[in-house]
């Protein structure tokens, strides 16, 4: 390879790969919005104390999918600088070796952004003898990152100041949640924030169908959720009475009807900024969702959903090489048949225990086997003496498989017999905790008029809804701001002319940046 020269892609895409349809809506993505939609509406028809739990653990209760569990492990630390690409090389060579000495014909290695570019490279450079190797960016770095572009989206929006003023978290929480770190925070931050919006979306929307004579009635069905989730029932009630609502969402066409509903509020730039916001939680919990539950079509579906939003916002190694990936994955078929299909089948993510909405991304599970050895007696503390490090490097990947061995022997972890849910979210005190947290998020949305619909002058059809103005303190001075406008929550500012227009095209635009990146490939 000439010095100075990179390596390009070793063959051209396929026609059949259809990259314009990657932006539509897909199938899979129709029914987690079912599910989605199905666990708001459950725990808004709740009239006393919250019995439906946060969205992970109703997912958990209702899944279908229960995957054997995958047993991780460690291999010897190799003390290279990981951005070199000898130690990149090496890797490769060491993985293809141990797939070949298992009798595996494939070699897959998840690795992150940066490490998946070398990678990549390397393999172009040498197609033949890496042939069977297939490489995959990890989907934990691709969450932290999109994480980061949907605070990047919102940002002087006062979401920041909405959850910090609602005591749902503390300013500098909230801020690293903006900013993609504290996983598991962000994540629930922005499911607190979506349900609260979607609570105050429903009661806009029913009023809508309600004036259009249009009213699905969905009592009997909320109240077979409600009674199989508060009496503990057994998992089958509860499949049973979600896919019942789900069934009649669909019969009567909800989804169809709420982007008619949408469509009639397209003037009002607040309503398009904050529902562009939860469509990106909605295919957030997508790519959450195809993760735990070993979807792979829906893992690419929100994945070419994801790819716009994090090019749009200049990440730039992500929208190069994201493209790269997400190419390669929807060709895999056709390069890569058996890896397919085992895709296919899930064995895409690694699942530790037994229950099910349980199975975690392969970088996720790396980073859960790298913090064993993040302790003391562990890497904490030898890092600048040499001799133990060396030791520690060379005898760890033993040490960790004795040392889970023994928790296994005396009963501290037991996986494959471990079928009782701990999950926090399920709890009563939690399951209370976040109601509160989502009620008073909803006040605070409907004091500032999140959607800014004019209450005052109702479009065409449309009955204003009264617990809106109870809760606005000063609705002239409110209404002093015009609804045509883009403005902030927290200080009212009014976006210029050029912002407005930048934020509210921006997913049209990512998504034209991101067939151009593909163009050039």
């Amino acid at each position: 390879m000439p010095v100075g020269e990179r390596p390009k892609p070793v063959s051209n895409l396929p026609p059949d790969l259809e990259i314009e349809k990657w932006f539509n809506k897909s199938n899979n993505q129709v029914e987690s919005k079912m599910k989605n939609m199905a666990w708001i509406i459950a725990r808004m028809c709740q009239t006393s104390q919250q019995m439906v739990p946060a969205w992970t653990a109703f997912n958990e209760k209702i899944s279908l999918v229960n995957s054997p569990i995958t047993t991780p492990g460690m291999l010897p630390i190799l003390q290279a600088p990981a951005d070199d690409n000898n130690t990149m090389t090496t890797i490769l060579n060491r993985f293809t070796s141990i797939a070949k000495h298992l009798g595996q014909p494939n070699t897959v290695i998840a690795v992150d952004q940066p490490l998946y570019s070398r990678g990549k490279e390397i393999i172009w450079a040498n197609p033949e003898k890496y042939q069977n190797v297939v490489l995959v960016m990890g989907h934990l770095h691709v969450l932290f990152n999109f994480l980061k572009a949907i605070g990047q989206h919102m940002e002087n929006s006062g979401l920041a100041d909405i959850l910090v003023e609602s005591g749902v978290f503390a300013q500098n929480t909230t801020g690293a949640m903006l900013e993609g770190k504290q996983y598991y925070r962000a994540v629930r931050g922005h499911l607190l924030t979506y349900e609260a919006l979607s609570r105050i979306y429903w009661q806009y929307f029913t009023s809508w169908l309600t004036s259009n004579e249009r009213e699905v009635n969905l009592k009997s069905m909320t109240d077979q959720i409600l009674k199989a989730f508060s009496h503990r029932n057994s998992d089958d009630e509860a499949v049973k009475a979600v896919n019942c609502l789900v069934t009649t969402l669909k019969t009567h066409d909800v989804l169809g009807m709420m982007d008619e509903f949408d469509n009639t509020l397209q003037h009002l730039p607040n309503f398009v900024l904050w529902r562009s916001y939860m469509k990106k939680v909605e295919t957030l919990l997508d790519f959450i969702r195809a993760n735990r539950e070993g979807n792979w079509a829906l893992h690419l579906d929100s994945f070419s959903a994801m790819l716009p939003w994090m090019t749009i916002y200049d990440h730039t190694s992500y929208a190069r090489w994201g493209a790269v990936h997400l190419c390669e994955m929807k060709n895999l078929q056709n390069t890569d048949t058996l890896v397919y299909e085992e895709f296919l089948n899930g064995n895409f993510v690694v699942k530790r225990s037994q229950l099910k909405f349980n199975q975690i991304p392969l970088d996720q599970a790396t980073e859960w086997q790298n913090k064993i050895c993040k302790i003391s007696n562990g890497i904490i503390g030898i890092t600048r003496n040499d001799t133990a490090r060396d030791k520690f490097c060379i005898t760890w990947a033993e040490r960790s498989y004795v040392s889970h061995s023994t928790r296994v022997l005396f009963g501290v972890d037991d996986d494959a017999n471990d079928t009782i849910s701990t999950r926090k979210d399920a709890q009563p005190g939690r399951v209370s905790v976040d109601e509160n947290a989502v009620s008073d998020l909803k006040e605070l949305f409907l004091r500032f008029n999140v959607f800014k619909i004019n209450t005052f002058d109702p479009l065409d059809g449309y009955v204003a809804l009264e617990e809106i103005a109870e809760n606005v303190e000063n609705e002239g001075e409110r209404m002093d701001v015009d609804m045509h406008q883009l403005t902030s929550l927290a200080t009212n500012d009014v976006a210029t002319g050029d912002i407005q227009h930048d934020m509210l095209t921006a997913q049209q635009r990512g998504q034209q940046m991101v067939l151009e990146n593909i163009a050039k490939m």
